[in-house]
């Protein structure tokens, strides 16, 4: 299925709590809903302007902003905007409970929130900018850098930067990615799916990361979400989502 959220835009992030329900927000501060059908009228929430914004399973839905402040939707209404990130652009954001989420800006700090308020930093990065997250659980999460780099988190303590290296699988380029890493999305610490520039989508089993295929290869993938192994949605910088499922065929 290819599908665009009507008034999202070509700069758009979306996020699935599962098949039938999705949020997708924009860099004009639009908020518009997935009912597995289709997509609502956009809904203007934060004038600054969206970066990124996450579903939980449990029902929790936040989004960040440019200027650093994050937002809870809760009952069918976005709340006011609230400074989390002083000086950085937000980046990303997961929220893997029904009380919980994690936002990493563009210094490479990290906030965790607890179901009432946001953090204080904890820097995990001295070398990140732009930067995408994805929490499967309070006990684990990773962040992607466009340099191939992924950072983990164990429930505990976030681990040290290191570069990905591509599984030589059938059909796959041994080394690098082709492209810049842009957007990552995990349902567990053994599955996890991340996209490049070029339209690539790759596969991590908890240990080893291997090529899957060319999903988009017309546009650069920025948006990715995978409530369950079965369902995915991409977005593309043309304004496009393509709905699949995730493969080493």
């Amino acid at each position: 299925m290819d599908t665009q959220p009507r008034g999202a835009g070509s700069r758009f992030t979306i996020s699935c709590a599962n098949a039938r329900f999705c949020m997708a927000v924009n860099g004009i501060g639009d908020a518009l809903a997935y009912d597995g059908n289709a997509w609502s009228a956009p809904v203007n929430v934060d004038p600054e302007g969206l970066e990124s914004v996450a579903c939980s399973s449990g029902g929790l839905y936040a989004a960040v902003d440019i200027g650093g402040s994050a937002l809870i939707y809760s009952r069918g209404t976005w709340s006011a905007p609230v400074p989390v990130s002083k000086g950085y652009t937000l980046e990303g954001v997961s929220c893997p409970s029904a009380r919980s989420c994690f936002a990493v800006n563009d210094n490479g700090d990290v906030f965790a929130y607890d179901g009432t308020a946001w953090s204080a930093p904890t820097l995990v990065d001295t070398d990140s900018g732009t930067a995408s997250i994805s929490c499967s659980s309070t006990r684990f999460c990773m962040i992607v850098e466009p340099a191939d780099d992924v950072i983990t988190y164990n429930g505990a303590r976030w681990g040290a930067r290191r570069h990905i290296t591509i599984l030589s699988v059938p059909g796959a380029n041994v080394g690098a990615p082709p492209g810049s890493l842009t957007a990552i999305t995990c349902t567990s610490s053994t599955f996890c799916v991340w996209s490049d520039e070029t339209g690539h989508v790759y596969l991590y089993d908890g240990k080893d990361w291997g090529w899957v295929q060319a999903v988009d290869p017309s546009a650069d993938i920025v948006i990715l979400s995978c409530p369950t192994k079965e369902f995915c949605l991409e977005g593309d910088t043309d304004g496009s989502v393509i709905v699949g499922t995730p493969t080493k065929a």
